[in-house]
């Protein structure tokens, strides 16, 4: 009997260390009560992927949502039609097969790219993971071919003696100069380089070991930083003013080292392999990052649509791509009609 009396005796008579834990955990309940009212608008009873659309709504409300949706809708839009452009336009350049190569290309990039758009990520993991180690053996051949040009000595870019040949001549500035002035140059570029998270939900739904997210994330940016280091450095230590706006194409008159008999026998056949990949595996590479892209879009564009109500429709197959379809085709026709 007196347990029975103690276990329902009010907190009136307990002491005050005992009180602040009741009122702690009443507290405590509450919030987790409210809290998943509030999650439970959004993800109810059961477990889905929010977009950030969504996660902006949760934790911004209404106002923040709009001002990401806002953001979003005219970065992704641009990048997209950037992704176009750079496509056609490199393949116009170096391998022109009609008058009018540059709107063939750009049609050709939105054959290949919609119809990726629409797949989720699980299904683009092979073509994905390949195209990540090509990355890889882009930047090391950047970087080693420089530091093989800078050792030997060697015209090995084919920079002209005066600048009037069809490359210009190799810069003598002092690459390690500090100018704080053109800070205005590299930040945005810096920025734009990072820019994935919109991405992260979808890149995350597709790991099978969740627990190690934080790691594979982390992974990625070490390895990101890296490779753009290294080329950032190595390849403007070389090259210096003479760099192009777009790195990769200080390859095109790649020719290799040039031993003292053979510098007027033509490139290696191993150089023009090297000039060709370096110059337009960007241009393809592009063709994937595409997809990745429109398809985040196209899932954001469903959330600013449906709100609250997009677990209800997140299942339709058609009405994904319907979205979907509305982030990728936009840009290539953008794409065909301005290419700068």
């Amino acid at each position: 009997m007196t347990a029975t009396t103690e276990s329902i005796s009010s907190p009136i008579h307990s002491s005050p260390s005992q009180r602040s834990s009741v009122s702690s955990d009443t507290e405590s309940s509450f919030e987790s009560q409210s809290g998943n009212e509030v999650a439970n608008e959004i993800v109810p009873a059961q477990e889905r992927k929010l977009e950030i659309i969504e996660l902006s709504g949760l934790f911004l409300g209404t106002l923040g949502q709009q001002i990401y949706a806002g953001v979003i809708i005219v970065y992704m839009y641009g990048t997209l039609w950037a992704y176009c452009a750079v496509f056609a336009k490199a393949f116009a350049a170096h391998l022109p097969i009609s008058s009018s190569p540059y709107v063939l290309y750009a049609i050709i990039f939105g054959m290949l790219v919609v119809p990726g758009s629409l797949m989720e990520f699980k299904e683009q993991v092979a073509v994905q993971v390949s195209l990540s180690l090509f990355r890889v053996v882009m930047v090391s051949v950047m970087v080693i071919t420089c530091l093989i040009a800078q050792y030997r000595g060697d015209n090995e870019f084919g920079f002209s003696a005066d600048g009037s040949g069809d490359f210009p001549s190799k810069s003598t500035v002092d690459a390690w100069k500090f100018e704080p002035s053109q800070m205005y140059y590299l930040l945005p570029v810096a920025a734009y380089a990072y820019i994935f998270h919109h991405s992260v939900p979808s890149l995350a739904d597709t790991a099978k070991d969740k627990q190690h997210l934080a790691h594979l994330f982390r992974t990625a940016l070490v390895i990101s930083m890296v490779a753009y280091m290294a080329v950032g450095a190595i390849v403007a230590l070389y090259f210096g003013d003479a760099i192009d706006t777009t790195s990769n194409l200080n390859w095109g008159h790649y020719r290799g080292p040039q031993s003292s008999t053979a510098k007027d026998n033509g490139v290696p056949v191993y150089a023009s392999i090297v000039s060709f990949f370096v110059v337009l595996f960007p241009a393809i590479d592009v063709a994937s990052a595409y997809p990745l892209n429109a398809y985040t879009l196209g899932n954001n564009l469903m959330g600013m649509y449906y709100g609250k109500e997009t677990y209800k429709h997140e299942t339709s197959r058609w009405k994904l791509n319907l979205f979907r379809s509305l982030a990728a085709i936009p840009p290539i026709l953008g794409g065909l009609l301005v290419s700068k």
